[in-house]
């Protein structure tokens, strides 16, 4: 327990960090550009630090069991600090943070792929631009590119890896529809919480 209320004092000190130098940058007649370095460089030292502890170890016990030593561990560190390793049962796709320029792995593979045709609107400005698409979807009232049809399946797939990540080594049965796990009673409590009487939805 020791080492929960550590992290939780760190992530909490650097959250206060951020906010106490963007309040004084907010507030000041003159900005100190010295003390705004250190606090956002501290801040996200903590936010790699904590992502550092969670989350490489368990991917070295995940990938070693997976692919033996000591390519577990090349691949564990290859996709923490390079970006994303998607692994599936014919393959693996390497990304970067946010999924930009996606190989898939081996190279082999990846020559023999062939891109499919361009069907979904981009958004002009890329990756930079979703702000300047949220205003053009308030004022022209044309849904935006990445509107709740998207972002919603989206973030359903992001929970299920909480879910995956909580019950590691069990296999999770999602039913989209019905929105609940259909073989697994423990996660499937996750899914949903017990609302107040009276604070139902």
């Amino acid at each position: 327990m020791g080492n929960v209320w550590i992290a939780l004092g760190l992530t909490l000190f650097a959250g206060l960090a951020t906010g106490i130098g963007s309040g004084l940058a907010f507030y000041a007649k003159r900005t100190n550009y010295r003390f705004l370095s250190v606090a956002t460089g501290f801040s996200a030292g903590v936010m790699l630090y904590v992502s550092f502890v969670e989350i490489f170890f368990k991917g070295v016990d995940s990938l070693t069991e997976a692919y033996g030593y000591p390519w577990g561990d090349w691949a564990n560190a290859a996709s923490f600090f390079g970006g994303i390793l998607l692994i599936g049962d014919e393959g693996m796709i390497m990304a970067g943070t946010y999924g930009e320029s996606p190989r898939i792995i081996p190279e082999s593979a990846m020559r023999k792929y062939e891109r499919p045709p361009r069907t979904l609107e981009r958004i002009p400005q890329g990756p930079d631009g979703h702000e300047q698409d949220w205003i053009r979807a308030c004022k022209s009232g044309r849904p935006a590119i990445s509107d709740f049809e998207y972002s919603g399946p989206l973030s359903e797939t992001v929970l299920m890896g909480n879910l995956a990540v909580r019950f590691p080594g069990r296999q999770l049965l999602w039913d989209g529809e019905a929105m609940e796990v259909t073989n697994d009673a423990d996660a499937n409590a996750y899914v949903r919480r017990e609302y107040r009487e009276g604070w139902e939805l």
